[in-house]
Order: structure tokens, then sequence, then C-alpha cells
């Protein structure tokens, strides 16, 4: 099976043998399609996955990246089959409403994250375009809250004063305060400032385990470390590719939508 989650900056696909293990990972940038045949052509040649396929997408981003995925994989992969991800796949209870609204991979990622540390509250913070944070307690998914990402924020600075520069983010190192000038500056209170609302969220909710992922799961794992026992904190950088499986592998009636390319 290959699990695809096609977001707003970012594709991934993930391989995962009869086994239910993730033999690969292959992820790049969304805004760049020409990539996309590129990585189909890896699974038929370089990663031997010559066999017809059942890709199952969650379209957490734009649906129109998803639809030219598929249009690819036709032109290659004549035999695979497709199928939508949508909430109402996934054999979890909701203690707030949910619809096709909501953020699918929010509810795969706490998903998943019930999956491996199974009856403990658990806490999941999503770092990509946005920093979501969401909590599963008894059983149930309670809802969370969405804050923007470092590079959303980062964007902020400029429309403010024209003094204040667009500074990138390499996500490599904690940075440091104080700062010795304004570039650190901005990074340093962007960074410290997510920390902190992940921080603040985690304690307020008791959560046993707190799961880090996304792109920048990574930077906020090491801030976090400072406030957190180790064996409080799961970095896992794909848990929205082992919330598409465990969705589809789980016992349950599902209403998702299948494709049979022609």
């Amino acid at each position: 099976m290959i699990a695809l989650d096609a977001g707003n900056t970012r594709i991934k696909i993930g391989y995962y043998d009869g086994t239910g293990q993730r033999v690969w990972v292959r992820h790049w940038d969304a805004a760049q399609p020409c990539d996309m045949f590129g990585q189909i052509v890896f699974c038929q040649t370089e990663q031997r996955v010559l066999e017809p396929q059942h890709w199952c997408i969650a379209p957490t981003g734009y649906r129109f990246q998803t639809e030219a995925f598929i249009q690819s994989v036709r032109k290659v992969r004549p035999n695979d089959t497709f199928e939508t991800v949508t909430y109402r796949s996934i054999s979890m209870k909701f203690a707030v409403p949910v619809s096709e609204k909501t953020g699918i991979d929010r509810l795969l990622g706490i998903y998943a994250a019930s999956v491996l540390k199974p009856d403990v509250p658990v806490l999941v913070a999503d770092a990509g375009s946005a920093v979501t944070v969401d909590l599963l307690k008894d059983g149930g998914y309670c809802g969370g809250a969405v804050v923007p990402g470092f590079r959303f924020l980062a964007e902020t600075f400029p429309r403010i004063s024209e003094r204040l520069p667009l500074v990138e983010f390499d996500a490599q190192g904690i940075p440091p305060y104080p700062c010795r000038n304004t570039e650190e500056s901005l990074v340093s209170g962007i960074y410290w400032t997510l920390i902190g609302a992940v921080r603040q969220f985690a304690e307020l909710s008791s959560a046993a385990m707190i799961f880090l992922t996304g792109g920048d799961g990574e930077w906020l794992y090491d801030g976090l470390k400072r406030y957190f026992p180790a064996e409080r904190l799961v970095l896992k950088p794909e848990l929205v590719l082992d919330g598409i499986y465990f969705s589809v592998t789980a016992p349950r009636t599902r209403d998702t939508k299948k494709y049979r390319l022609e």
C-alpha cells in the first residue's frame, strides 16, 4: 500500500509492505509538480514496486494537487487504485463535532498517536504551514488549537516595518537569547513563542505523551526537551502517513471514495 499526504507546501508518499512496515518515504515541494513524475518512476524502478498498488490519499492541502498527482500516476501505473481518506475512515471517538472541513491531517496525526500509545492522553503538535496542537483523551478526540507556523510569522514582520527583514529558517540548532542582531532576534522570538504555545497547551491538557511531527517538528522537539522528560516526548515526522495506513487497515465501516484507474 502507498499512503499519500498531499499538503499545501509538501507532498509525502510512504510505501507499506504486506507486514505493515513503512519501507520508505519520499517527499517534495508541492509547488513543483514536475517532480511528481520522478517520484512515480522511483516507485516503479529503484524500489521495485512493480505490482499494482492501492494508494490511500489524505487531501490535506488544495484538491488540485491531489488530482494532478492522480493524473501523473495514470500515465505509468494504469492498474493502480486510489482511495480518498476522510474523517469517516478513522475508527476513533470524537468528543467534538467534526466534518469534511476539519483538517484530515490533524485527525490522522492524533489517531496514529493513539494507536502507537494507546490508553493514555496524547497531544500532537504538527508543525507545518501552521502549528496545530490536538488532544486525544479518554479515547476520544477533544479538538485542539491552531497557531501560525514559523514562516507565516516571519512574513508578518516586513509588513509591520520596512526595517524588519524577512528572515529565513534553517531549523538548525536552538535560537539564542539574548540575540546579537535583528535577524537573530526575529528568529528567536518566533521560535520561543511557538515553543511556549505548545508547552502551555501540553500543561493545560495534562497529556501523558507529546508527539511532534511535520516539517518543523524536529525543531520544536529540540526546544521542548528543555521542559519535558524524554519519556513524554515522541518525534514522529511521518505520523500522518502512519495515520493513513492505520485508518485504512483498522476494522471499521468505511465511507471513502474509491477510484479504479482506466
